[in-house]
C-alpha cells in the first residue's frame, strides 16, 4: 500500500521520528513539533486497450511543521533532497519513481500564530509513480 511506503520514506528523510501523518488524519499542529502530513492530491491511472495498467502518477502535499520557519524549510529540504529520484520496493509496493515537480516551489514559509503555541509550515508538493 502506497501510504505505508510513504510513511516509512518520510520517517527516514525527514528526522521527524514517527510524527509522520496522512492529511487525511486528525492532527494538533501545535503539539509534537517537528512533524510531517502528507496529503494525496491527487493524479492520473494509466490505462491502455485493455484498461487501467495498474501504474498512477499520484500527486502529494507535503506539509512540515516546526517551531521556527528555518526548522521547516531545512525539514523540507532533507526531504526533497532524501526522496528526490527515489525507485525501489516497500512493503509490497513499487515505486518506480519519486520526484519534486520543477514548478512546484516551496512556498514560503507560514508563521501562523495560535492562542497556546506557535508553529511555522511550509509545504511541497511531491510526484509518487507507483503501482497499484
Amino acid at each position: 500500500m502506497i501510504d505505508i511506503a510513504i510513511v516509512t520514506l518520510l520517517k527516514q528523510h525527514a528526522g521527524v521520528e514517527s510524527r509522520v501523518f496522512s492529511g487525511g488524519e486528525t492532527v494538533e499542529v501545535n503539539r509534537g513539533l517537528p512533524k510531517v502530513l502528507y496529503t494525496y492530491i491527487g493524479g492520473p491511472r494509466d490505462y491502455s486497450d485493455d484498461g487501467a495498467d495498474g501504474i498512477v502518477e499520484g500527486r502529494y502535499q507535503l506539509d512540515v511543521f516546526a517551531i521556527r520557519p528555518t526548522d521547516a524549510r531545512t525539514i523540507a529540504d532533507m526531504i526533497r533532497a532524501g526522496m528526490d529520484g527515489y525507485s525501489g520496493t516497500i512493503d509490497g509496493t513499487a515505486i518506480d519513481r519519486i520526484h519534486f515537480p520543477e514548478d512546484a516551489v516551496m512556498q514560503k514559509p507560514e508563521q501562523p500564530v495560535g492562542q497556546s503555541a506557535t508553529a511555522a509550515r511550509y509545504s511541497q508538493d511531491m510526484i509518487v509513480n507507483y503501482r497499484e
